[in-house]
């Protein structure tokens, strides 16, 4: 042991004098401390699973959730996700995370925690575009809303909303079937009566329906700001899609009409798109034209 901690102080001495040496000793020190956070949570989880004793952790989320709240509420949301990473340090070690039906002294406690927490993490990557971040965060919130009785924990206020952006995600990401398969899990009167659902449906009509301008125009209508840049993707995808479709239905667009058709509120952002979809442009810029077109096209567009 003597010996094995000699030779680490003369390489450490060592790597000082090397050009890399400061590199190293700062990657030495980085993994010396994750290693120390990783003993510490160990032994924290050993402790409360051998004492039973849950409350260092439910005072530690709780105090942590109300730092995540003050960061939401200020849109910083970077600081919001950073401590929501410290929060799941912490929350891993409710024997209820992630399996919301064991038991335990605290299980009140840590249900109403987790559950505030993951809705939060929901709403966080909803305001951050983050759709990777939005579907895990849903996938354990799930877990609350669907496993627990309603008797034991009574129905969040903000549930009906996490679920309407889940089904606003799962427009973005063209999962229709399983929109429609998580719409079954709703009651079917709340489709209609509850503005966060109802949205959600109207979105998916005017998809099926192919009326784009009413979809490009539900910006308008959103039932709450985290579904604006969703909504927005949305927008994206089907702003796509039409341009996609252009180039097969005129001959010749001018750069005008193609601002009404896709929406657009600059003539700039046309040319963008026409940019990007090396769509020709004639001599005086003023019009799209397409080679693709069939002989069947019959629409020529020039204002």
């Amino acid at each position: 042991m003597y010996l094995m901690s000699l030779f680490l102080y003369t390489s450490l001495l060592l790597l000082l004098f090397t050009t890399k040496g400061i590199y190293y000793c700062f990657r030495l020190t980085h993994h010396c401390l994750t290693a120390k956070r990783i003993v510490e949570d160990s032994i924290l989880r050993r402790v409360t699973i051998m004492s039973g004793d849950n409350s260092v952790n439910i005072r530690k989320v709780a105090g942590e959730l109300q730092k995540l709240k003050a960061a939401y509420d200020a849109n910083k949301d970077e600081e919001a996700v950073s401590v929501l990473t410290s929060i799941k340090r912490y929350m891993i070690f409710f024997p209820t995370f992630l399996n919301p039906t064991a038991q335990s002294p605290t299980r009140k406690e840590e249900l109403m925690l987790a559950r505030e927490v993951l809705e939060l993490g929901v709403l966080v990557g909803a305001k951050r575009r983050d759709l990777d971040m939005c579907e895990l965060y849903f996938n354990q919130l799930q877990l609350y809303y669907t496993d627990v009785d309603p008797s034991e924990l009574p129905e969040s206020p903000l549930c009906l909303k996490t679920v309407g952006l889940n089904l606003v995600r799962l427009l973005v990401t063209s999962h229709i079937a399983q929109f429609h398969s998580e719409l079954e899990r709703i009651p079917h009167d709340v489709h209609a009566s509850n503005i966060y659902i109802r949205f959600a449906v109207l979105l998916e009509r005017y998809l099926m329906e192919g009326s784009y301008h009413k979809l490009l125009n539900s910006r308008k209508n959103v039932p709450s700001s985290e579904y604006i840049p969703l909504v927005e993707m949305l927008d994206d995808t089907v702003r796509k899609e039409v341009a996609d479709c252009i180039p097969h239905s005129y001959k010749k667009l001018s750069v005008v009409a193609a601002q009404k058709i896709m929406m657009m509120n600059s003539l700039e952002e046309v040319l963008a798109i026409g940019k990007n979809n090396q769509w020709s442009l004639s001599d005086d810029k003023q019009y799209f034209l397409f080679n693709k077109a069939t002989e069947t096209d019959k629409f020529i567009i020039e204002r």
